[in-house]
């Protein structure tokens, strides 16, 4: 019997995003034989179809359209997808919640669905029951994209470190933030070994952040107003050419859309910190990446100057060591094909809805 599944884009404010943060699991529900995935209203089926073959204006006719519409409409529900689905004669709402924060993005989609996937799950967090984790898929990627990713896995590892970040904040805890991001580009750029280090800067924020910007030049750290001439496919290349590639929690604590990349493409990762939140397989530290000790507590304190020299403790002795590299390599493709996969979270999403509602 076939499967349907619907994405209702009646919630949200600007469909565009909503559609990018839900891309990831919509390829995955689409790849089952017998299920099909498809959108409501149908002018949000069109649209998404023109914005995947890059027709221009449709964010802004989509937006236009969402304003025009009666439908209560909130921001936070950008960041949550609500689908139905039809098992077993049994009409299924679900939510996939894959916005940063470690709190319910959106509380009215908790109060109308059945299930709601939330991504950033913190393992020690009270949640409803009904609040299951998932993997926060990257909206960039699809499966042409992932495809080509895959095919960097056994490329010549031609430089020993790569970390390229955007150098940006949030308004509430801005200092802190900034600082450990420039700490991280220090300690690396101390590291004695071959390196692409680049830091990204918007550059409306450039003004307030010259202190930190002469701190990185100091350090012989490029950094620019735009990812410039690095396209997808370029940085891709660097970042699977490198031996280690450092990575860190993201602002709000969560687990970034590269380390999808990372994971498929088999990277040797190494974190500022073990990631606060968990997928619903978890990520483990000295199997699928090498945590430093090195990261933000869970209110944003930054650790004494001091323990930033753990960093080129672990990097140091991961490129002393081929064999651990090539560990974390395989543990890391493995993971990804296993459980990061949009056919794997497909085929847990589904399983979830079958065990804790249809089987109820």
């Amino acid at each position: 019997m076939a499967v349907n599944i619907s994405l209702n884009f009646d919630s949200c404010l600007t469909p565009s995003t909503y559609y990018t943060y839900q891309k990831y699991y919509i390829h995955g529900l689409r790849s089952p034989r017998g299920v099909s995935c498809g959108m409501m209203p149908f002018s949000s089926k069109v649209l998404a179809y023109l914005k995947d073959v890059n027709v221009g204006g449709v964010n802004w006719v989509w937006g236009a359209i969402a304003k025009i519409n009666t439908n209560k409409r909130s921001v936070k529900s950008d960041h949550v997808g609500r689908y139905s689905i039809t098992l077993a004669s049994q009409q299924i709402k679900f939510a996939i919640d894959d916005a940063d924060g470690r709190g319910i993005r959106d509380k009215e989609a908790l109060d109308w669905c059945d299930i709601y996937f939330k991504a950033n799950k913190w393992p020690d967090r009270d949640y409803p029951k009904k609040v299951f984790p998932i993997v926060s898929g990257n909206g960039k990627l699809d499966p042409d994209k992932i495809g080509l990713i895959k095919g960097r896995r056994h490329m010549e590892k031609k430089v020993d470190l790569v970390y390229m970040s955007k150098l940006w904040s949030r308004p509430d805890c801005f200092e802190n933030i900034i600082e450990h991001q420039v700490r991280i580009f220090e300690a690396l750029a101390e590291i004695d070994c071959t390196k692409h280090l680049r830091a990204v800067v918007l550059k409306e924020s450039q003004d307030e952040l010259t202190a930190y910007l002469k701190r990185l030049d100091a350090a012989g750290v490029e950094w620019s107003n735009s990812w410039g001439n690095i396209t997808s496919s370029v940085f891709w290349d660097n970042l699977a050419e490198a031996k280690v590639v450092f990575q860190r929690s993201g602002n709000h604590h969560c687990m970034s859309w590269r380390m999808t990349d990372l994971l498929c493409m088999g990277a040797c990762i190494v974190m500022d910190k073990s990631p606060y939140p968990q997928w619903p397989v978890p990520l483990e530290q000295d199997k699928h990446f090498a945590a430093c000790d090195c990261g933000f507590s869970p209110d944003y304190a930054i650790p004494p100057k001091e323990q930033y020299k753990n960093i080129r403790k672990v990097i140091e002795a991961l490129l002393n060591d081929p064999q651990a590299q090539h560990r974390y390599q395989k543990h890391c493709r493995d993971y990804f094909d296993l459980h990061a996969s949009p056919q794997q979270v497909a085929a847990y999403i589904l399983d979830t809805l079958k065990s804790e509602v249809v089987a109820v």
